[in-house]
């Protein structure tokens, strides 16, 4: 701010003012500050009030500008604001349709097929178990996910395994295909490169369009850990087999755990086991007889099992099928029951902490 000196109010404005007893500029300034007469010290201090008050005057208008001033450049910075921030938005969503759109091309398909799970451990347990039932395993896979339907080798039982594309980190297939792929393995030896795939570990599949085998490979994410198996395919075509819609008579639901103790402690009379139901008392005996020895084991409704019963009958099923799919406990903690007379029985697993579903049918078989 440029100060107004003593000398320039003294000779432009403050001798006028004092020639002009009837000013009321300084008539205000004398009431003001109390001050009569315009002589002497009083002319030296009327002099030094008018130099404040014309300072204060030019401070304030100073002070007035700033603020406007202050104001306008607040405005201009909270339009500025809006500004950029409706440009970051529609940077946001343009860069995140653009990764999306990256994203879709890197699952696109362009020759192989690749399946991944974060959690190996699951898969490894399903194959553990099928290897004892069946030589060959055919994997189809198809939009929805990867399946198994088959025969065991002494066609006692079927089996049907279904593990949705959903459970899947990263699932890659041709949509175009007009039918499944088959992809037919030793179960032995898929169950042997299985071995090698340790707690934690990620499992990616992986074929290449008309090659004969398929790559398995494992990699530990925190320590990048890594390695690759090569597993050669089979000629081998699926079986075609239709379950018929059955209106089951009896549905259990209870812990696996429990059903596969329960089954356990029948395996060690004897070699079959005979379901007897009885809608009436509403229980299910659970029998086995050996040579020297039977026994019975009941099952009641209470909170860890439910039961629902349509009639009374009774059917007998192979023990050592039943033990055998029962330790699908390993990764299903419940198991529902379905029976109907002189059908085959349906175990129902499903796997915790997936949407897939393991069913195993078992044909039943007289004791005499």
């Amino acid at each position: 701010m440029g100060w107004i000196s003593k000398k320039v109010v003294e000779k432009n404005y403050t001798e006028e003012l004092l020639k002009k007893k009837k000013c009321s500029e300084l008539k205000k300034i004398c009431e003001n500050k109390k001050i009569n007469g315009y002589r002497g010290k009083k002319k030296n201090k009327l002099i030094e009030l008018i130099l404040e008050e014309q300072e204060y005057k030019e401070l304030k208008e100073e002070q007035k500008n700033l603020e406007e001033e202050v104001k306008i450049n607040e405005k201009d910075k909270i339009e500025e604001s809006e500004e950029t921030e409706e440009t970051e938005e529609e940077e946001s969503e343009y860069d995140e349709s653009e990764y999306e759109e990256s994203d879709d091309d890197k699952y696109n398909f362009n020759g192989t097929t690749i399946i991944c799970l974060k959690d190996g451990n699951i898969f490894k347990k399903i194959i553990d178990l099928l290897k004892e039932v069946l030589d060959v395993g055919i994997l189809i896979i198809n939009e929805d996910g990867i399946s198994l339907e088959s025969l065991d080798s002494s066609h006692v039982s079927f089996i049907q395994m279904l593990l949705n594309k959903d459970d899947f980190d990263k699932f890659v297939f041709d949509k175009k295909r007009e039918e499944d792929l088959h992809l037919s393995v030793s179960m032995k030896s898929l169950s042997n490169i299985l071995k090698c795939l340790n707690n934690g570990e990620q499992i990616t599949i992986s074929h290449e369009e008309g090659d004969n085998k398929i790559k398995w490979e494992f990699q530990n994410l925190d320590t990048n850990a890594y390695k690759s198996f090569n597993l050669n395919l089979i000629d081998q075509d699926a079986h075609d087999i239709n379950i018929p819609k059955a209106n089951y008579q009896c549905r259990i639901k209870t812990l696996s755990s429990e059903f596969q103790n329960l089954l356990k402690n029948l395996a060690y009379i004897g070699d079959y086991v005979k379901i007897d139901i009885s809608k009436s008392k509403n229980k299910i005996d659970f029998k086995s007889t050996g040579i020297d020895s039977d026994a019975c084991i009941r099952m009641i409704k209470n909170d860890y099992t439910k039961l629902k019963l349509a009639k009374d009958f009774i059917s007998s099923f192979s023990i050592d099928y039943l033990t055998k799919y029962a330790k699908s406990s390993t990764f299903s903690s419940k198991v529902s029951i379905f029976l109907k007379e002189g059908a085959p029985i349906l175990l129902e697993y499903k796997i915790d902490n997936l949407s897939g579903v393991m069913k195993f049918y078992i044909a039943p078989k007289s004791v005499e």
